[in-house]
């Protein structure tokens, strides 16, 4: 089936007949800093790999994070407290469009920087741990690619492109989710609801090394937005403030015939205000990668080829 929209066979080459699987090791680090005069607090979680599975086929891609089990790692469970997460993902790709959207739940963190507000504290004493405080968030993403012909964001993000020449391209996106935090305290209960929309506009690019076999990936943006509270705790209130965005990406990946294997880094960066409240929150996300491409069975074609004709907009 073939698209409308013609890609550069100079710049880009496809696999969309084959279907690609990959096996992640990442980890995923929530981190919050709230600082209130000159009080500083790092709430952190206890870092955790996860393994990911994913699959990409034609324009549909999912990605299952599953925590892994920490393995003669007691201690620093006792130190710093246990962190149980779950994530999934789906994106989807049309032309120009990048659609994605994905739920991610983090529960178990320690506060960073004990010893600043303990001067008790010394290193061989657990850390101040809040088992209960959870970050449940979901969202998605919408993003047109302007040199879309020429540069293959899927050769960065699941390797079912490979990218044949140096190629970058500005990259506008609609940011938008929901945040929930909940937390239990001495029995006291607390929670917020957060609505975010953030405008934002990005650059990417990426170079061609080794014969077209390695693929160095850069991207970096911003944007500034919008955030909705409403923050269910002893005095209910709600409010609207303005965020910042910042976010960065880099990617490096080495392919052979239908091998391929990759390390992937990526910060994103969010600063706000609640009331006398100033927080800054840093997702940090490491990924290696190693999968391999083969061509999807008859079914999988078939269900593909049904789908793009009931949904015109694949």
């Amino acid at each position: 089936m073939k698209e409308k929209f013609e890609r550069d066979s100079s710049y880009i080459k496809s696999f969309y007949e084959k279907v690609v699987l990959k096996i992640n090791a990442d980890d995923k680090i929530n981190e919050f800093h709230v600082k209130n005069n000159n009080i500083l607090l790092n709430f952190a979680p206890n870092i955790a790999y996860k393994y990911n599975v994913s699959a990409e086929y034609d324009f549909f891609s999912l990605s299952i994070g599953l925590p892994k089990r920490w393995t003669g790692n007691q201690t620093d469970n006792e130190k710093k407290g246990n962190t149980v997460g779950f994530d999934v993902s789906f994106t989807f790709f049309k032309n120009h469009w990048m659609q994605s959207v994905y739920y991610d739940q983090t529960k178990g963190f320690y506060i960073k920087n004990t010893q600043d507000f303990l001067p008790v504290w010394t290193d061989d004493l657990p850390y101040v741990q809040l088992p209960d405080f959870k970050v449940m968030k979901v969202g998605g993403s919408t993003s047109y690619v302007a040199n879309a012909k020429k540069l293959s964001f899927r050769a960065v993000n699941n390797q079912t492109e490979m990218q044949k020449k140096n190629a970058g391209s500005f990259i506008f996106t609609a940011n938008y989710s929901y945040t929930q935090l909940d937390n239990k305290q001495d029995e006291q209960k607390s929670n917020q609801r957060r609505y975010n929309i953030i405008p934002e506009i990005s650059y990417q690019y990426n170079w061609v090394l080794l014969n077209k076999n390695l693929l160095l990936s850069g991207k970096a943006g911003s944007g500034y937005g919008l955030s909705y509270v409403q923050d269910n705790s002893d005095q209910n209130k709600a409010y609207a403030t303005r965020i910042l965005n910042l976010n960065l990406n880099l990617n490096l990946n080495y392919q052979w015939k239908n091998f391929f294997m990759g390390i992937q880094h990526q910060i994103n960066f969010q600063n706000y205000k609640e009331d006398e409240f100033k927080v800054n929150y840093m997702l940090q996300y490491s990924n290696l990668y190693i999968g391999y491409r083969f061509y999807a069975p008859k079914i999988l074609q078939k269900s593909s080829y049904w789908v793009k004709n009931k949904i015109n907009f694949l």
